[in-house]
Parts: C-alpha cells; sequence; structure tokens
C-alpha cells in the first residue's frame, strides 16, 4: 500500500486506504521516497499502483526525489540497474541537501526514527519533503 504524508495536513487515521490520492490536492511537489523508485524500477505489484497513482497526477505537479534516494539507487554493483535507474530519475525532478534539510533530518532523528530503527537516509529524505513544502510518497 502507497503511504502519503504532506505536512500541511492532518495525519491520516489508519488504516491509510484512499489517503495518498487525497492528500496530492495539497501538494504540487511530491518527493518519492526510495522504496517507490525500486519497486517501480523492478515494476512489483506496488511499483505499478504507484504508476497509476503518478500518471494520474495534475499535469502541474512536480515529481521529484532527494539526492539521498539517487545514491542508494546508485550504490550497486549491477549495469542494468544503472541503466534503469537512470532512465527513470531524468524524468524527475532532484532535489539536492541544504543546511536547512540537514538540521530537519538531525531533528527528525533524535525525535523519532532512532526509537523506531530507521536510518539515517530515512529522516534525510523525510526533511527534504518537509523543507520543500512537498508530500512525501512511501510504501
Amino acid at each position: 500500500m502507497l503511504y502519503c504524508w504532506h505536512q500541511k495536513a492532518a495525519p491520516p487515521p489508519r488504516p491509510w486506504a484512499g489517503y495518498a490520492a487525497q492528500i496530492f490536492v495539497v501538494a504540487n511537489l511530491i518527493v518519492l521516497d526510495t522504496n517507490v523508485l525500486i519497486d517501480l524500477l523492478e515494476a512489483t505489484p506496488r511499483g505499478q499502483e504507484a504508476k497509476q497513482l503518478l500518471e494520474s497526477m495534475d499535469a502541474s505537479t512536480v515529481i521529484g526525489y532527494s539526492l539521498i534516494t539517487r545514491f542508494e539507487l546508485l550504490a550497486t554493483p549491477e549495469v542494468a540497474h544503472h541503466q534503469r535507474a537512470h532512465t527513470l530519475l531524468e524524468a524527475l525532478k532532484p532535489i539536492g541537501l541544504s543546511q536547512p534539510i540537514i538540521d530537519r533530518a538531525a531533528e527528525l532523528f533524535v525525535s523519532r526514527y532512532s526509537r523506531q530503527r530507521r536510518k539515517i537516509p530515512d529522516a534525510l529524505i523525510a526533511a527534504t519533503a518537509i523543507e520543500s513544502g512537498a508530500a512525501l510518497l512511501t510504501l
């Protein structure tokens, strides 16, 4: 199931069904988490769900990714994977790291992520969405 969160929206009640489609109304920028891009590359059922959702977006919606995601996708020795990843990433907006993103990621990690056993890249990607005023699409 796809999950989408935007800082201007109240967190949805669980289950999250239908929430992703609703949140895109308030966000004109969507940051894709690494797991969404991996599933898109591997054409998994979740990747197909993400593809359909992204294709249904308004043409003015910008779809981007954190440069941390770029690293995570390309940090593999598989040449074929690199080629597919490069092709996919070229169609999306890269969002670089900045001091506000790093600072927000540190806050997230200390306050939430370390207790949930999430990793630093997760905090950086979430902070990228927050500081960019974007919705974060994840699985």
